[in-house]
């Protein structure tokens, strides 16, 4: 029989991250370890969403982009490129998405220069960019079709799209964002600020499965 190439497997459909995830602020990733379970850190992305780290509610698709810029060596006699000749100047990193929850701390995360004016209250935004208007931790959880977590955490970002907010006549009011990462610990330059876990679910399958056996 003719073989037909296919890269599906039994476990092709547990390997896919579903639906739309939620993106968080200021998750203190220094307690994670190499043995941090799916469970483990379930209770601290609840503990977040019920401290007001969580964005909210988003709408439609959200993004995560890590896109290197190359610089290519040019050398006299070579007709096409060749490994080595490639020069990495930088990596831009960022998580987007739509915010749809315009609560006042939302509003100041979107702003990225907030000021509250002291006589009124009122909630503007300054000139100048200081250092504690990078936020020090952004990051994104989705969940695979068996429970493992997926994780992506940003460090030092600023929401480089601005404060465009959606006015419709029918529908709620909606604010793009692209928190984008940068690099405080010149020190570790040869990092980018960005890193990705996956939390494995640890109950094992026929622990959850036990109580369907007759």
């Amino acid at each position: 029989m003719p073989y037909k190439p296919s890269g599906v497997t039994p476990d092709s459909g547990f390997n896919m991250v579903l639906g739309p995830g939620a993106f968080y602020f200021g998750i203190d990733t220094s307690l994670i370890t190499p043995t941090t379970t799916a469970e483990e850190f379930g209770v601290i992305l609840q503990t977040a969403l019920e401290g007001g780290k969580c964005i909210g509610v988003t709408e439609g698709d959200g993004t995560f982009s890590l896109v290197p810029t190359f610089r290519e060596i040019t050398m006299a006699g070579v007709t096409s490129p060749v490994v080595g000749s490639q020069v990495l100047q930088r990596w831009d990193v960022f998580l987007a998405g739509t915010a749809k929850e315009m609560t006042l701390l939302n509003l100041k995360r979107l702003l990225v220069t907030p000021r509250i004016v002291t006589a009124t209250g009122a909630l503007t935004v300054s000139n100048t960019l200081l250092p504690c208007h990078y936020i020090p931790h952004f990051s994104w959880a989705g969940m695979y079709n068996d429970g493992d977590l997926l994780y992506i955490d940003l460090e030092n970002v600023l929401n480089t799209a601005g404060f465009v907010a959606g006015l419709p006549a029918e529908g709620e009011m909606t604010a793009p964002f692209e928190f984008h990462a940068f690099q405080a610990d010149l020190a570790n330059m040869q990092n980018v600020p960005v890193n990705i876990w996956q939390f494995e679910w640890a109950t094992p399958i026929d622990d959850e499965c036990e109580s369907l056996e007759p």
